[in-house]
């Protein structure tokens, strides 16, 4: 599943924030090994945008960067307002990645993303407010 364009969509933006990761509503990381067989990070997490947007991003190797804390346009997997659709475009990607894990012999475990794991998170950033 992939969710429209962003320019269609909703307001883009580019995120430097060097503390986004411990904000992220839920994240899971995969190590594996690129074409090259070079070992590599996955990370693919859901997040709470501005305008209750729900963000989907995966990332390969970020640490490996100009600037590891700049999330690109193109790092977005979904955007979008319903918490069911992000959650299955997160665990579509998380499916796939886990799939090529295997493919290439380093197979890696990671459960899905869960509304459970998701609930707190939101309710608490609701109390914040």
């Amino acid at each position: 599943m992939r969710a429209a364009p962003c320019a269609a969509r909703f307001a883009c933006s580019v995120h430097a924030d060097p503390d986004r990761a411990s904000r992220h509503f839920a994240e899971r990381r995969l190590g594996g090994l690129d074409d090259a067989g070079v070992r590599e990070e996955v990370r693919i997490w859901i997040d709470w945008l501005p305008g209750g947007v729900w963000g989907v991003g995966r990332v390969v190797d970020m640490s490996a960067r100009e600037n590891p804390n700049l999330l690109r346009e193109d790092d977005w997997v979904f955007r979008g307002y319903e918490m069911q659709d992000a959650l299955e475009a997160a665990n579509t990607a998380l499916s796939a990645d886990l799939d090529v894990s295997r493919e290439v012999g380093t197979p890696t475990a990671a459960a899905p993303f869960s509304e459970a794991e998701l609930r707190p998170r939101l309710e608490r950033w609701f109390l914040d407010q």
